[in-house]
């Protein structure tokens, strides 16, 4: 019964995720039409691109962590998004260049910071 809730919830998520967030590839599209067009901006063409993977991989990602948080730890939605965001940074903390920006700060570290 827990996996048709998920699954329902899943479901549900992400269209309302989809409708929220829909002008971000909108807005992201018109301005990398914008940057092919003109010369200068030719290098940020990149970042809107960046931008469009980011939110064509990571909604689902969100949504399907989201469910399962809701789903199988009968959480509420605002704790399950929070969840799903913790176990992004968590994720994220593991890249090799940019991971120690994402890496929770130990007590002990602050302790010593003085």
């Amino acid at each position: 019964m827990r996996i048709i809730q998920y699954l329902i919830i899943r479901f549900s998520l992400f269209s309302v995720f989809v409708l929220v967030t829909s002008p971000v590839p909108i807005i992201a599209g018109a301005l990398l039409d914008y940057c092919d067009t003109h010369e200068p901006f030719q290098h940020v063409r990149w970042f809107f691109i960046g931008i469009l993977l980011v939110w064509l991989f990571g909604l689902p990602w969100l949504t399907k962590r989201a469910a399962q948080h809701m789903a199988f730890e009968d959480r509420r939605f605002g704790a399950a998004v929070k969840c799903a965001f913790y176990d992004l940074r968590l994720r994220l903390a593991f890249l090799p260049v940019v991971g120690h920006w994402f890496a929770p700060k130990s007590r002990d570290d602050d302790d010593h910071a003085d």
